[in-house]
């Protein structure tokens, strides 16, 4: 007999997001933020929190096989709702500095006045038109 089967959508759901918080989530820290972390814990809705086994053998039996179905699916519920155009290709070229760089201090200030130079230029465009 045993415990009764855990919901595979919450199960789905506690995964996703443990992965999504923290990159790469053990599953004895799944199963730790199940039972501290209060976001999870909203997941479950009363439920009690799996146990790394139960994390482990969910992923083992539905997610190895079907991991790839799951993010074709998760892309088309988003394409649709957003109206992705998929006959385009979009490029972000955006180049944003990270803080943890070591020369950070070399640099910010060449940052600053770059930032400054462009922001003066939008606004001598706009209020030129």
């Amino acid at each position: 007999m045993g415990r009764p089967r855990f919901d595979s959508i919450k199960m789905l759901k506690i995964i996703l997001f443990a992965f999504m918080d923290n990159g790469y989530a053990s599953l004895r820290n799944i199963e730790k933020l199940c039972k501290t972390d209060i976001r999870f814990i909203w997941m479950l809705d009363g439920t009690e929190a799996p146990t790394h086994m139960t994390v482990s053998n969910f992923i083992n039996d539905y997610l190895t096989d079907g991991i790839q179905d799951v993010f074709n699916d998760i892309n088309k519920v988003i394409f649709e709702a957003e109206n992705v155009d998929l006959n385009h290709v979009y490029i972000d070229g955006t180049k944003i500095e990270a803080n943890a760089n070591k020369y950070t201090w070399v640099w910010k200030k060449a940052c600053i006045t770059s930032r400054n130079k462009v922001f003066m230029k939008l606004t001598q465009l706009i209020i030129c038109n």
